[in-house]
């Protein structure tokens, strides 16, 4: 789902990037400030991914409520 780490990021970048992640989700109706950054590219394709999965788990307790 996501791409591998490399090397060249570091630790406070991954960390600014949750952060950011939290701040978004604390509050949705926020619009990022320039959506060329890559730091909002990344929070937008997380909450994608995690939007993604929730529909997942969604379908899959709906079949699961109807194999039971």
């Amino acid at each position: 789902m996501t791409a591998p780490i490399t090397s060249d990021q570091t630790r406070d970048d991954l960390a600014a990037n949750f952060a950011s992640i939290q701040a978004l989700l604390a509050d949705p109706q926020a619009k990022p400030r320039d959506a060329n950054k890559p730091r909002v590219r990344a929070r937008s394709r997380a909450l994608s991914e995690a939007a993604a999965l929730a529909a997942l788990v969604f379908i899959g307790m709906i079949i699961a409520g109807f194999a039971t």
